[in-house]
């Protein structure tokens, strides 16, 4: 009798656990989100992570409150002086840390833009934490 208890035990913490984590993801979003907003928190530099589709260019920062509109306002500004056309920008904020998603194209498709010059200018503004994902970086993204 004493054995089924001390493993019912056991199991209600490993369930309390779980639950734990599972609330903390649903607070943050996502759950890679808990994550980068930790890192975020433990560095004063924005995070930056380009992705491209077809015809797209996804770029998401996460950064402290401090930054938080200026940091939004720089980047749109930046894809527009490249030749770019905003199709759709999201703010979320977790605590003390903003999670910004823009998603942009080319204005004119004949033109397309260079994402090797987007994330070189990105480099510049954000410092050394951008990095690329699925990027042709010599290849200029059209639709």
């Amino acid at each position: 009798m004493l054995d089924h208890a001390l493993s019912y035990i056991i199991e209600l913490k490993e369930r309390v656990e779980k639950l734990k984590q599972k609330k903390l993801e649903t607070r943050s979003g996502p759950p890679g989100l808990v994550i980068a907003a930790a890192a975020a928190n433990s560095s004063l530099q924005p995070q930056v992570m380009i992705r491209s589709a077809v015809s797209n260019l996804e770029i998401n920062v996460v950064c402290g409150s401090r930054a938080r509109i200026s940091m939004l306002r720089e980047v749109i500004v930046l894809l527009e002086e490249e030749g770019a056309d905003i199709i759709s920008a999201s703010f979320h904020s977790v605590g003390d840390t903003s999670f910004h998603t823009i998603v942009c194209q080319a204005i004119s498709p004949r033109i397309g833009f260079d994402a090797s010059r987007v994330h070189h200018r990105m480099k510049e503004l954000v410092g050394q934490r951008c990095c690329i994902q699925e990027l042709a970086l010599h290849q200029k993204l059209a639709p």
